[in-house]
């Protein structure tokens, strides 16, 4: 009798809904933390390569929304240049997400997304500057980061505790991107797009500010003055 008073009120939309867990977003300024870290830290067991490569992955999977497999799964030629008298999407550098022609769809089904680099906030245009050597670098395989999504992964964790931040997980780069270019204004359709969610509806809850800023607002003035350095 019990299952079947539950059963008529989930049919009447009546029934308790699990509680969503909270998603604590990874700032732009840890971001930037972490990717010195990764970088310059004895704490980070890496290759030269490795570091530059983990540095330049966090920082895209930031601006970009992307999830860690989105990432390490990127092809450097979907990293695309400026190409001449072209404008828009042609006229900026541009990372293509999911290409049709070697990769499999998003988690919502997409393929070929691809959004400039730098572009939603005037804080991240810098980003551009380490797009060719980027896409220059000696790899031994056709992927960006020329990494696993497991070695990331380590690079992700071990660089976080070298620069002293709380344990995260590298999905969360993507829910930072998102609220940053949210308090920033940028239209949700542009978010969308950029995060290649399925509907408008799914970026408004990075326009609520209060998760991103407890953040900002646990680092100390150090940390924030070394993220601006």
């Amino acid at each position: 009798n019990q299952n079947l008073r539950r059963s008529a009120a989930a049919r009447r939309g009546e029934a308790k809904r699990a509680p969503r867990t909270t998603i604590i977003p990874i700032t732009y300024e840890e971001t930037l933390l972490q990717s010195h870290a990764v970088m310059t830290s004895p704490l980070v067991k890496a290759t030269d390569s490795e570091r530059a490569l983990a540095a330049a992955g966090f920082l895209l999977a930031f601006d970009r929304y992307g999830r860690a497999k989105d990432i390490c799964l990127s092809r450097a030629l979907e990293l695309r240049a400026p190409i001449a008298c072209q404008t828009g999407a042609g006229a900026v550098w541009t990372l293509t997400l999911h290409p049709a022609t070697a990769s499999k769809p998003s988690k919502t089904g997409q393929m070929d997304c691809t959004a400039p680099i730098g572009s939603t906030h005037p804080r991240r245009q810098w980003l551009t500057t380490f797009c060719q050597p980027l896409r220059d670098a000696p790899r031994r395989t056709g992927f960006l980061l020329d990494m696993t999504a497991a070695r990331y992964t380590v690079l992700f964790h071990q660089s976080r505790r070298a620069a002293g931040l709380t344990p995260s997980t590298a999905h969360r780069f993507r829910h930072g991107g998102a609220s940053m270019d949210g308090m920033h204004g940028v239209p949700d359709l542009t978010m969308t797009e950029r995060g290649h969610w399925r509907s408008t509806l799914s970026v408004q809850v990075y326009r609520q500010p209060a998760r991103y800023l407890r953040v900002l607002d646990s680092l100390t003035p150090q940390r924030l003055a070394d993220a601006a350095a």
